[in-house]
């Protein structure tokens, strides 16, 4: 069994494997007597509503994601370049979520359920998924730090193909990376742990995970923030310099805002969870009981922020995007848009002063009308 009450030690992948064994805490009777109420009752809150949170999350996240995904591959919006990779993310974080829900349902609901492969498929799922996504975003903020660093080069630098390639190479990365835990995993009495022979191959690799998964994530995507927001600023002052003062409608800009808080708010939400991989060790006592339901606590809270951003990216686009939001609104118009109608019937009262435009309730009308 690992030397830890709550899996993983270090991945992202298995956040959600916990168990509730503390048959390896030396003197239990003894510990036991130590606990307050209040810490105890930080497990028995967290194991309550840890998988409602999830659940909701995974909810709210797939109606989020099903929509974006049917905004952006609309005929206006597929053939932009800047709507591939939030295509292929809205993929990524809905299976994403599905493996959690999976894993909690699973854990909580259906332990009969649960088998070996069942077991290393959601395990693996989770893993390769949150990578994915989160080297999606990766992508998405270089994207645009090239998009505004170098507007005339940008739309040789990339091409469909070359975000095309990017986004299955990110996937074929994903897929490497969390292999592992196809080998590692295995069922014990419906729940998904580690193979007793194969602990210290986990212990080892739990430590490349981390580094893949979690931390150079967060740190490289807080950078590329810093460096698109510092050249938007310029640009920005350039552009206004140039149009006198005018801030205009361009369409990049409002491209690169949405983007830009899709990884602004992928940075705050995962990054409580790296901190607390990071002082995990330092900060609780894991041998004592008291110490792991502060860190079953605070792993809990942390992963359900890391899920959470896989279902918030709708509410980002459809705040921060002009021409999602007029996307969007055009889906529910059946798929037409209301204004080139108004143009064509202007054109055509002007074209042929024969016609008029009579309004009804169930839309414009073409009349002949009579001259003299």
């Amino acid at each position: 069994m690992c030397k830890y009450f709550i899996y993983p030690q270090n991945s992202m992948a298995s956040a959600d494997v916990t168990t509730w064994s503390i048959s390896t805490v030396e003197n239990d009777e003894e510990v036991a007597r130590r606990i307050s109420v209040s810490e105890n009752a930080y497990c028995v809150v967290t194991n309550t509503a840890y998988p409602i949170a999830i659940l909701t999350a995974f909810s709210i996240g797939l109606l989020g994601n099903i929509m974006s995904f049917v905004v952006f591959s609309r005929p206006n919006m597929r053939k932009l370049t800047s709507t591939i990779l939030p295509r292929c993310l809205a993929i990524s974080d809905t299976l994403t979520l599905t493996s959690y829900a999976l894993a909690i349902c699973q854990n909580h609901y259906l332990t009969s359920m649960g088998s070996r492969w069942f077991c290393k498929a959601v395990i693996f799922m989770e893993g390769c998924f949150q990578m994915t996504s989160s080297y999606l975003i990766m992508c998405m903020t270089i994207e645009r730090f090239l998009a505004v660093t170098f507007p005339l080069k940008v739309i040789s630098l990339v091409t469909m193909v070359t975000v095309r390639i990017t986004a299955a190479v990110t996937f074929e990365v994903g897929v490497i990376l969390s292999s592992p835990y196809l080998f590692v995993m295995d069922e014990v009495r419906g729940h998904c742990t580690i193979q007793a022979a194969k602990i210290d191959i986990f212990n080892r690799w739990t430590h490349v995970d981390t580094t893949f998964a979690t931390h150079l994530p967060v740190a490289l995507i807080f950078t590329l923030n810093l460096l698109v927001i510092v050249q938007f600023r310029r640009a920005a002052v350039k552009r206004r310099s140039l149009s006198n003062g005018s801030k205009g409608d361009n369409q990049a800009v409002h491209i690169t805002k949405m983007l830009l808080s899709v990884s602004i708010v992928y940075w705050l939400l995962n990054t409580p969870y790296a901190i607390y991989l990071t002082g995990r060790d330092r900060f609780f006592n894991m041998r004592m009981l008291s110490g792991y339901c502060m860190a079953f606590f605070v792993q809990s809270s942390t992963v359900v922020l890391v899920v959470s951003n896989n279902g918030v990216n709708f509410l980002l686009y459809f705040l921060t995007g002009q021409r999602f939001r007029r996307e969007l609104f055009n889906l529910f118009y059946c798929g037409s848009d209301p204004k080139p109608a108004v143009f064509f019937e202007k054109n055509l009262e002007q074209s042929n002063p024969n016609l008029k435009i009579i309004p009804s309730s169930f839309g414009p009308k073409l009349a002949l009308q009579e001259s003299g």
